[in-house]
């Protein structure tokens, strides 16, 4: 459970997320993003979106994933550099990590519902304002715009947006108690946690963001995030909804602390609507509907059981 005073508690820290989950250093590991129970690298299990070896060549979907049913076409990959994912949230603008994103030119790729591979260049960039503590700075969180706009095939990710959210009114963070997050990997994988609260955050200066903070407990399937995964997106998901609720931004490996850029945030929303709007285009939102089904896999409702442990924790 989200707790008003952990979500109060967490607005308060200041800086403690130093390491950009962007600094990549070498080669293409075989995988990214520390899921619990993962299994070899060589077999293609329930954590990977796609077949092991096809991507990103020649994605073939993988029917096992945890997040078959799922719409995920939205998120993309460079062409040119495949460390770097970002999210499509309008037929012609997708949100990625301000330290960590495709250069403008780049050629973008999407995995349409058809099982397509669709393409599109970058064209321009504008950094979110993130406005708190220390004042109007430029945040982690960068809202992109292809050279056209792309095919239905490529279906936009809703916001996941239950309401508005406020840093100065703690309590209105606590709409999102319950929340299960997909975190996404920038090799195409895919785990569960929790959200341990929100913090304002920087990297080694002014606080410049309201980030999402979970952390990696002992359950089957919990994440942890690692260098390169910096602007692949986690999902929100709630009652058969759901829709982006962040990117990632930084980690503390010695703590086993994620954090994302909160794109839920109100401002954002409204900033990134404004941009869109010159283009005739607006954001979409996953409500949060009454209890209903949808199937993940067993293998998912396990591991969503497994945070009880890590929550737990994080509240002492």
């Amino acid at each position: 459970m989200l707790l008003p005073s952990l979500v109060a508690r967490q607005l308060r820290v200041t800086a403690f997320l130093a390491v950009a989950c962007g600094a990549f250093i070498g080669g293409l590991p075989a995988r990214a993003i520390s899921i619990n129970g993962e299994g070899p690298d060589s077999v293609t299990g329930i954590y990977d979106r796609f077949i092991v070896g096809t991507y990103p060549g020649t994605p073939i979907a993988n029917p096992t994933f945890i997040g078959a049913s799922l719409n995920l076409s939205a998120i993309g990959w460079d062409a040119a550099a495949p460390t770097r994912s970002i999210t499509l949230v309008s037929p012609q603008y997708f949100l990625g990590a301000s330290h960590f994103l495709p250069a403008a030119g780049s050629m973008l790729r999407f995995f349409g519902t058809d099982q397509s591979l669709y393409s599109a260049t970058v064209d321009s960039y504008t950094t979110l304002t993130y406005t708190g503590s220390s004042g109007a700075q430029a945040s982690d969180l960068t809202l992109g715009r292809l050279s056209f706009a792309l095919s239905a095939a490529v279906t936009p990710m809703p916001i996941f947006y239950p309401g508005p959210t406020d840093v100065s009114n703690p309590a209105s963070f606590n709409q999102y108690a319950g929340v299960t997050l997909l975190n996404y990997g920038f090799t195409a994988r895919m785990g569960v946690n929790a959200i341990d609260g929100f913090t304002e955050y920087g990297f080694g200066g002014p606080k410049s963001n309201i980030g999402l903070v979970y952390s990696q407990g002992a359950g089957a399937g919990e994440t942890l995030l690692e260098s390169g995964d910096s602007g692949s997106p986690t999902l929100g998901f709630l009652n058969g909804s759901y829709g982006l609720i962040g990117t990632h931004s930084g980690v503390d490996t010695a703590h086993a602390i994620s954090v994302d850029a909160f794109v839920g945030y109100t401002p954002y929303v409204n900033q990134i609507n404004a941009i869109l709007a010159n283009d005739g285009q607006a954001l979409t939102f996953a409500g949060v509907p009454e209890p209903t089904m949808i199937f993940l896999g067993l293998a998912l409702l396990g591991m969503c059981g497994a945070q009880r442990t890590r929550r737990a924790r994080a509240d002492r």
